[in-house]
């Protein structure tokens, strides 16, 4: 999966934006991405070069400063990282330590509660929103179940990652055997999902 995941960041690098923007850091809190679900870890970049790193509710201070040359120095207690941008939006950001391929992911808390809680997901996301349109289903991703919604625009199919009650995000949505297009559809009485290029991309309640 972190191959993949190489290869789909290496693909959007042109949609990224500059770490010089600093209020694309600043301006949100950033959970950190991982297969691991023991540990909720929250960076805060704070416009005065402090980073506030939250583990569990748990929180440590630590520092940052950017260095020019899309690349940050984050100082903890016990280390201190070069990192390069690797990728950069309003919703996610991923940091490669210098001179490895090793990668440190998150996304923005609100994407996060939503759904883009895994590498798989992340994948997924990047792919849908920044590449290109999904025409075909990476062989990477394996569907675990899939529900019929008999909705006001038709009957669909919903193929699902994860095995949950609902669909969510980076579920896919199927009408007459084809891929969905774009739209909304309402599932429940307070349940809709926000479908682009096949893809559930959000969900609400209205």
């Amino acid at each position: 999966m972190i191959t993949y995941l190489s290869n789909i960041i290496n693909k959007a690098q042109k949609f990224s934006k500059k770490l010089d923007e600093i209020t694309v850091l600043t301006d949100r809190q950033w959970v950190q991405v991982s297969d691991d679900k023991s540990n909720k870890k929250v960076y805060i970049f704070r416009e005065n070069k402090e980073l506030l790193i939250s583990t569990n509710g748990t929180v440590e201070r630590a520092k940052w400063d950017y260095l020019g040359a899309n690349s940050i120095l984050i100082e903890k207690a016990t280390s201190i990282n070069l990192f390069k941008n690797a990728f950069v939006s309003d919703r996610i950001l991923i940091l490669r330590i210098d001179g490895s391929d090793e990668f440190a992911l998150f996304v923005c808390e609100s994407d996060y509660i939503e759904g883009i809680n895994t590498i798989e997901m992340l994948s997924k996301f990047i792919q849908t929103e920044y590449i290109q349109p999904t025409s075909n289903i990476p062989k990477e991703i394996t569907f675990k179940q899939q529900k019929e919604y008999l909705t006001e625009n038709g009957l669909i199919t919903v193929k699902f990652l994860g095995v949950n009650e609902f669909p969510s995000f980076g579920d896919h949505v199927y009408q007459n055997e084809s891929l969905v297009n774009s739209g909304k559809f309402k599932l429940d009485f307070m349940y809709h999902i926000v479908v682009r290029n096949g893809t559930i991309v959000r969900t609400t309640l209205f």
